[in-house]
């Protein structure tokens, strides 16, 4: 499977073509909503972590746990801009979902 970022490029100039598919769009939106949970736990996790060695450096002083304090603080702040990316994408992907399926119902009627 491709990168998620060329699939979500790639999905993002589908939505820009005429002729979108509800089928393959919400298909696409579970996708990332399963990319999106798993990076969920993956980062609450981290941030986790991250508390754990801030603790343990601030109460036995050494060195090596603020260094990997650091480490973990530094993942935990990637983590978050990229879950920041998925949550906003999925969003916008589910809000043109909706729009289309007003759409079509509204020109059925």
């Amino acid at each position: 499977m491709k990168n998620i970022n060329e699939f979500i490029t790639q999905h993002n100039n589908y939505i820009t073509s005429e002729n979108l598919d509800i089928n393959i769009h919400r298909t696409a939106i579970t996708i990332l909503s399963h990319e999106r949970l798993i990076h969920l736990i993956i980062m609450l996790f981290t941030i986790l972590f991250t508390f754990i060695f801030l603790a343990l450096s601030l109460i036995l002083n050494f060195i090596s746990l603020y260094i990997i304090f650091l480490i973990f603080l530094l993942l935990s702040i990637a983590y978050i801009a990229y879950y920041f990316k998925l949550e906003n994408t999925t969003q916008n992907w589910e809000i043109i979902l909706y729009k289309k399926i007003n759409s079509a119902s509204s020109g059925r009627t």
